[in-house]
Formats: structure tokens, C-alpha cells, sequence
């Protein structure tokens, strides 16, 4: 069982790293699982497949990319799955959606409040979308 709690508001992104593919769509959801985060993980494969995603090469175009961002301040490394994201703090994709979910979460590793790295991130070009 996942139970949505809340969602971000809908952004408009440049790809990292640049490329000539086109901007995409993103948000953060936050999320109430009964379930380990691999069995979580699988079920977002299984999303993912279901909407088309061929995983082939990496970083390669794709039509949808679930990614878990945090998952109940647990720390892991393992060649399925990194948590914290490993590149989230470097994403404003990521941090500025997840911040308006929660604007007082710390970096369970680098210990540092989102803020922190969202002051440092000014390089993606990111817009906020007005959806009615």
C-alpha cells in the first residue's frame, strides 16, 4: 500500500547533464508506504514500464523517471539503489519541489538543511508551472 500525502507544485526543467533533449516535467511527491523501499523501488519499475520506459544506456531520453528521493532518513548504498539520491542537493529539479514539501528537511549525509543547498544551486534553468 503507497498513499499519496502531498505533492509539489509542477515545474518546467532543462535535462542535466545539458543536452539536446527536450525540458520534461517535475514534482516531488511525498508518500506513505507499508513496504521496504526495495519493494517500492520495484513497484516504480513496474510504473515505469507500464508508461513505455526502455532502460537501455543511461541517461538516455525517456518518456517518465521515478526517482526516490528520501526514504524515511534511511541512508543506503547498493548497486540497485542509492538514498539519499545521490546527486539530489546538486538538482534544482529536485530541491525546489521537495522544498516546498519540506522546507526543514537535513541531508541525512552532508547534514544540511535543503535551504543550504538551494542557495547553492543556480545553475539549471527551472519554471514554476500555473496549472488551474
Amino acid at each position: 500500500n503507497i498513499k499519496i500525502i502531498q505533492n509539489s507544485s509542477w515545474y518546467l526543467s532543462e535535462p542535466i547533464p545539458k543536452s539536446s533533449q527536450p525540458k520534461y516535467y517535475n514534482s516531488v511527491v511525498l508518500c506513505y508506504a507499508n513496504h521496504s523501499v526495495n519493494k517500492v523501488l520495484k513497484i516504480i519499475q513496474i510504473i515505469e514500464q507500464k508508461f513505455g520506459r526502455i532502460r537501455i544506456i543511461k541517461n538516455m531520453p525517456r518518456c517518465i523517471d521515478i526517482d526516490i528521493i528520501s526514504f524515511n532518513r534511511v541512508v543506503k548504498k547498493s548497486l540497485l539503489l542509492t538514498i539519499p539520491h545521490p546527486r539530489m542537493h546538486l538538482r534544482k529539479f529536485v530541491l525546489l519541489p521537495f522544498f516546498e514539501i519540506d522546507s526543514n528537511w537535513l541531508h541525512p549525509l552532508l547534514k544540511k538543511n535543503i535551504k543550504f543547498f538551494l542557495k547553492k544551486v543556480k545553475y539549471q534553468r527551472i519554471k514554476k508551472l500555473k496549472i488551474d
